[in-house]
């Protein structure tokens, strides 16, 4: 009778330990997801992060006098006038 006892024991045991493994890979698979997640946002991140080095910037390009006409139009009347 002992040894069905220690038997029952460890069939209890084991049992305990098998739903502990469970919940275990349940929870690895949760981890491996959001690693997975995070090695994809930081992909994106340096991607974009690539594109704004690599574009041409256009403000550059840009001279303000060249359509500042507002102001010379004005001086052009005024001597027109006189």
């Amino acid at each position: 009778m002992d040894k069905i006892n220690e038997l029952l024991g460890q069939v209890k045991s084991l049992r305990a330990e098998l739903a502990e493994k469970k919940n275990d890979d349940k929870n690895n698979a949760v981890v491996v997801v959001f690693a997975i997640l995070g090695v994809i946002l930081v992909a994106a991140g340096v991607a974009y992060l690539i594109y704004r080095f690599m574009q041409p910037d256009y403000y550059d390009d840009y001279d303000e006098d060249e359509y500042d006409d507002d102001d010379e139009g004005d001086d052009e009347d005024d001597e027109s006038d006189e």
